[in-house]
Order: C-alpha cells, then structure tokens, then sequence
C-alpha cells in the first residue's frame, strides 16, 4: 500500500472510530429515552437489537483495523470485544425485553464502553497515529 493511500486510510479509520463510538452512545440515549417514556415493547425490542447489531458492526471494523495494522495486542483487544458481546447477549436474553434489566444493561454497556475507549480504543489509537506520523 502506497503512503498516501495508507494515510488516508488511517485518517478515515480513525475518524470513523470516534463516530461509532458517538452512534454507540447515541443508540443507548434512545434506549434509555423508550424506557423512561414507557414506550411499547416492539420499539425497546428494536432498539436494544439496533444496539447489539451495531456493537458488532463496530467491533468487527475494529478488528480490521487491528489486522490492516498490525496492531500488537490484537488478542487481548478482540478478547475485550469477545467479552461485551457475549455479556450484552446474557442480559439481553432473547429479547424479553419486559425481563430485560435496563439498568443493567445501561451500566454495563457505559462502564466497559467507557473503560474499553478510554483505555484500549486510546492505545489504539496511538498506535494508528504513530503509523499516520511516520509516513
């Protein structure tokens, strides 16, 4: 890959990091608004399948990301991943959504999105504009 198209690359990559992370955020804010607003089952349902897909949408870029640059902790990052969503699939059940702890699931998903961005996503992070800088 030439210089350029690998700067491009990771400008995009990092760019679009940082938006998933506000859509990720922004799907909560409307989970939270369809339960605070006792809306009907079929929108929570919806909603928290929106989250779940998302989640491993942006996971799965991520990875590609890891792989495209040979991101050092590619295991332990995954693994983190692995982990939210399989925790996100135990508490969200099969989408029994009146079973469904909400305050669960929001603390969850705000704590280990929190502590992952601001501390794997960082080193991420850093490790792409490293490559960036030395182009």
């Amino acid at each position: 890959m030439k210089g350029n198209d690998k700067k491009d690359i990771l400008s995009t990559a990092l760019k679009s990091m940082n938006k998933e992370h506000d859509m990720i955020k922004e799907i909560l804010n409307k989970i939270n608004y369809a339960y605070n607003n006792k809306l009907n089952t079929t929108i929570k349902k919806k909603l928290i399948n929106e989250l779940y897909i998302f989640l491993d949408f942006h996971f799965t870029s991520e990875e590609n990301m890891l792989t495209m640059f040979d991101y050092p902790d590619y295991d332990k990052h995954k693994e983190e991943h692995d982990h939210m969503k399989y925790h996100l699939a135990e508490i969200i059940g099969t989408l029994d959504v009146e079973e469904i702890d909400f305050e669960e699931l929001k603390n969850f998903i705000y704590e280990s999105l929190h502590i992952h961005t601001q501390k794997s996503d960082a080193e991420l992070t850093k490790h792409l504009k490293t490559q960036y800088d030395s182009l």
